[in-house]
């Protein structure tokens, strides 16, 4: 399990979806506030994230969302289906315009 390093950075990219749109873009944990920095912290260090598993087929004109740490050495790709509501949604806050939401 990692700890929360000084300046640790999170890259995400989302891309697919039926339009094809990819978003990107990059947070420093260290900038938000506590609840989300640990839900990063706790994404970061899953089995999801570490081992993740292999999908036969990914969903027509799903999403797919890349995450990089290179803090963590982590640098991987996960469809929508295979996360869940509250990993998705942390992710999709850390899209939107503007400042990082936080939940």
């Amino acid at each position: 399990m990692t700890d929360a390093g000084a300046g640790r950075r999170v890259r995400v990219v989302r891309s697919g979806g039926f339009a094809g749109m990819r978003l990107e873009r990059e947070l420093d944990l260290d900038q938000l506030d506590n609840t989300d920095a640990e839900s990063w912290r706790r994404l970061i260090d899953s089995p999801a994230v570490q081992e993740p598993a292999r999908v036969e087929r990914p969903h027509p004109d799903g999403f797919s969302y890349r995450v990089v740490s290179d803090a963590d050495g982590v640098d991987v790709t996960l469809p929508e289906q295979q996360l869940g509501a509250e990993d998705r949604s942390l992710l999709e806050r850390a899209l939107r315009p503007g400042p990082p939401e936080t939940s």
